[in-house]
């Protein structure tokens, strides 16, 4: 599966708020623009919609450039409209499993969803307030969704 980049947030509806655009860490040679989310008891993200195959597990992973504020893990990166036995079965930080309700930290920020279920339209979210209200300010860059239990180097 080709990953998705967010050069110009093709292909991503903002669902709350406006991010801008911000410098990469990594540079832009690969595609990797980053985008400042900044939240303040408010929810400011984007969103993606992709059909799930049948009863396959998924990676939707991101980098978290930098972070300010205490914004959970669940509020950069969320799964939303699953489908009937699918669930979110786990949360990572650098490859090390977390809690949807840790704070976020600066890395490579997964989670994986999957289960017997027929595959149909998921909802794949980044930002500061995915899940509800988040305060702070969190950069990210590299979001990728990947049919796989973690995700490939980018």
């Amino acid at each position: 599966m080709p990953r998705t980049t967010l050069a110009s947030l093709t292909g991503w509806t903002a669902a709350s708020g406006t991010a801008t655009v911000a410098a990469s860490i990594f540079g832009n040679a690969d595609g990797a623009d980053a985008y400042t989310f900044a939240a303040s008891a408010s929810r400011v993200y984007i969103t993606q919609a992709f059909t799930t195959a049948n009863n396959t597990t998924y990676c939707w992973a991101v980098e978290v450039e930098s972070v300010t504020g205490t914004v959970r893990n669940d509020e950069v990166v969320d799964v939303s409209s699953l489908p009937a036995g699918c669930t979110i079965t786990g949360y990572f930080v650098n490859g090390v499993a977390s809690t949807a309700g840790a704070s976020v930290a600066r890395g490579l920020l997964h989670v994986t969803i999957g289960g017997t279920y027929t595959g149909a339209s998921t909802v794949f979210a980044i930002g500061a307030g995915c899940k509800s209200n988040a305060t702070g300010t969190v950069v990210l860059s590299r979001p990728r969704l990947e049919d796989a239990p973690a995700p490939s180097s980018y």
